[in-house]
């Protein structure tokens, strides 16, 4: 998931750039989609709760995440208690 070279990462502000790799390097060992056959487990995490994990390093917005996360083809899954959160596949 390299975004480096992608339009909308190019005309991120420099602040911006910043939060973007910091959340590029929170993704590095998951997954938007299984690609082949691995050691992996399907997690689920509200935007807020990827905001709080990140919280220590940069303060993020939720619209901001959302838009990361929909670059870069996230998908969303509905909860048993009906909340929305995003679909993750972290590698084992």
């Amino acid at each position: 998931m390299k975004t480096n070279n992608n339009e909308c990462y190019k005309s991120l502000s420099d602040n911006d750039k910043n939060s973007w790799r910091i959340l590029e390097c929170y993704f590095r060992l998951k997954e938007q989609l299984p690609d082949e056959v691995r050691n992996l487990v399907s997690t689920a995490k509200t935007t807020e709760q990827i905001i709080d994990d990140l919280s220590p390093m940069c303060s993020l917005s939720s619209e901001f995440v959302v838009n990361f996360m929909m670059k870069n083809g996230f998908g969303l899954e509905n909860q048993p208690d009906g909340t929305v959160a995003w679909q993750i596949w972290e590698i084992l």
